[in-house]
Parts: structure tokens; C-alpha cells; sequence
């Protein structure tokens, strides 16, 4: 294993691109790099390239340069196709998703069961399960994709209906912060409870009454990956404006899922946007044995400020837009 992280040149406009490759790289690499099918399709090819970089990374190596994977995503995903600054957030999840169906070999389906299991918990378990079995998951999806649990009840007839979803990065909101003198930095799990609380609707086409009723909404996370990417919006595209709130996000993240046990993550790496919404610059901070390294492109220096520790504190910061937690080993969790 090199010393330092991998840097990453940025020929042109690809700092977006350097941050996302230096942030996932190195994790996913530590659990196994994927191996890929014949670069029959793009995502085929893209798939080959993030693996042979997945396997670079782990080996002293000089600067890496991004463009092949600029190339072969381009191809996978057009709307990242121009060579000009693009999102972080779009582009790792183009990459996973690319990764993902291109790597990804045919599973045998799971069938329903005849009689639904009578506990509630193993019922939704059984659904969960059969969803996620369904849509072919590859080693990329089992450790990057997480997976949602969504429902709806009617108020007037309590009839609950059931949906299950799948993510690469889970998007949370900023809540308003609050006017006072001395403003207390928002925290994650402020804007993970923002993010997850109820909806009413007062207009709902019920499945099980066949009426327009008030109903409730809600999200959970059900499945937890072993690789956890939270990425806080601070991109608003209605205002064209950044969200510059200072954000307090732990080292160590305890998740709470939907019917299961409190995961517990460990902060790996962050994804930074310093400058507004239309322009800016993209850098990253990195865990690489059990040392904080901030990365700009291609210069790397230790960050002194940063301990990887087991206290509750944490980190704030008014720049931090993705966030990369792994998931402790030691953690309960369902298969």
C-alpha cells in the first residue's frame, strides 16, 4: 500500500471528477475490486476502467490522470459528456450506476413466497428482500446501494401501501436555520430528521377505499450499504443559489434503520465545492491509515486538525457537500 492517498491531475475542468476518484477509489478497493465483463457496452467499458483504477490506487503510483473514465462515463452518460465543470453529486451517481451495470452477471429471480410471513417485520423483510434480489445486484450495488422503504396510509380506511426503493447516495435536506445571536451550527442528524419526517396529504387516490383522502407519508432507510454516501443539498435550483450553512457531521455516525439495529459508520472522506452554485472548485479530504489528508487535485498535504477518533465529537464545516462513511465491522445489520 503507497503512503499517501492517490492524487489525481485535472486537465481542464475535471476537479469535479479528481474528488469523486479520490473519495470512492480507495474504499471500494478495500473490500475487493469488482471484477468486469467484456467492454461489450459502455457501462461494460466504464466498469473496466473504474477497476483497473480501483486496483491502481491501492499501489504506489504517481498522479492519475481522470480522463479515461471522463471519456468512457461520457459515452455511459451523456449529460456529463461536455467538457466543462459538472455536479460531484450527479457524477458519482452516474459512476455507480454505471459501475454497477456493467459488472453486474445474471442472478437467479426470488420468487414470492405463496403465504406472506404473519409478522409485519418479517413480511416487509421478505418484500424488501425479493425487490432487491430482483433488480440483478452486483458487487458494487451490495456495497454502495442502500435501500428505501416507503409508506402511505390512508386516514380514512388505514389501508398502508408498501414500496421499497434503491440509492447510491442518500440526499438530505438543509433545514432553515434559526436567527439568533449566536447561531449554532446545524447538524446531521438535523438534517436527517428533516429529511425523513412525515408528510400529510389531504388529496389521496387510496388503493384501499377507492377515495380521495387525507393520507400520511413515510420515508425510511431500510437496507443500509457497507458504504454509506450522504450527499447535503446545498444546491438550490430554483434560486440559483448555494447553501453556505456550516454543517457538524461526526467521525463516528450512528444510522438508524426502519425496524433493525443502529449502524454505526466511520467517516472516510468528504467531498468539498468552495466558491457559488455556477462556479467553483472541487476538493476532497481523505482517511488513509488512520491520517486526514486534504487532496486538490494533485497536491496532497496532511491535515493536522483532523484525528480519526472514537469520541462523539465531530466536524463542521460550511463547504463539506458529500459526505463517505464505512460502515464498522462490528455493526448488527440485515442481510
Amino acid at each position: 500500500m503507497s503512503t499517501l492517498p492517490p492524487g489525481f491531475t485535472n486537465p481542464g475542468t475535471m476537479c469535479y471528477l479528481s474528488s469523486v476518484l479520490q473519495s470512492t477509489l480507495y474504499i471500494v478497493a478495500k473490500h475487493g475490486v469488482p471484477s468486469s465483463l467484456s467492454p461489450s457496452t459502455p457501462a461494460n467499458h466504464l466498469a473496466s476502467i473504474l477497476s483497473e483504477m480501483a486496483d491502481a490506487v491501492t499501489r504506489p503510483t504517481p498522479h492519475i490522470n481522470p480522463t479515461p473514465v471522463f471519456q468512457a462515463l461520457a459515452t455511459f452518460y451523456t449529460p456529463l459528456s461536455e467538457p466543462i465543470q459538472h455536479d460531484a453529486h450527479e457524477c458519482i451517481s452516474a459512476l455507480l450506476d454505471g459501475w454497477h451495470e456493467g459488472s453486474r452477471r445474471r442472478q437467479r429471480a426470488v420468487s414470492p413466497l405463496m403465504e406472506p410471513p404473519p409478522n409485519p417485520i418479517e413480511h416487509l423483510n421478505h418484500l424488501g428482500m425479493v425487490d432487491w434480489e430482483l433488480r440483478k445486484p452486483s458487487k458494487i450495488m451490495r456495497l454502495l446501494y442502500g435501500q428505501f422503504l416507503c409508506q402511505v396510509e390512508c386516514k380514512s380506511c388505514k389501508h398502508c401501501s408498501t414500496t421499497f426503493d434503491i440509492f447510491n447516495t442518500l440526499s438530505v435536506t438543509i433545514p432553515p436555520s434559526q436567527p439568533s445571536q449566536q447561531p449554532i451550527p446545524l447538524n446531521l442528524h438535523d438534517c436527517m430528521r428533516f429529511t425523513f419526517a412525515e408528510d400529510l396529504f389531504e388529496d389521496y387516490q387510496c388503493d384501499g377505499c377507492h377515495q380521495h383522502t387525507p393520507a400520511r407519508k413515510k420515508m425510511d432507510v431500510w437496507r443500509t450499504p457497507p458504504i454509506l454516501i450522504i450527499h447535503l443539498k446545498r444546491f438550490d435550483p430554483m434560486t440559483q443559489q448555494k447553501r453556505v450553512d456550516p454543517i457538524l457531521f461526526p467521525w463516528r455516525y450512528p444510522l438508524r434503520h426502519k425496524g433493525k439495529d443502529t449502524t454505526f459508520y466511520r467517516l472516510m472522506s468528504v467531498i468539498h465545492h468552495h466558491g457559488q452554485m455556477d462556479r467553483g472548485h472541487y476538493t476532497s479530504t481523505v482517511l488513509h491509515d488512520k491520517h486526514y489528508y486534504n487532496i486538490n487535485d494533485g497536491n496532497i498535504l496532511p491535515n493536522p486538525f483532523l484525528v480519526d477518533n472514537n469520541d462523539g465529537n465531530g466536524w463542521v464545516s460550511s463547504t463539506a457537500y458529500i459526505l463517505i462513511y464505512e460502515r464498522e465491522k462490528k455493526t448488527k445489520f440485515i442481510k
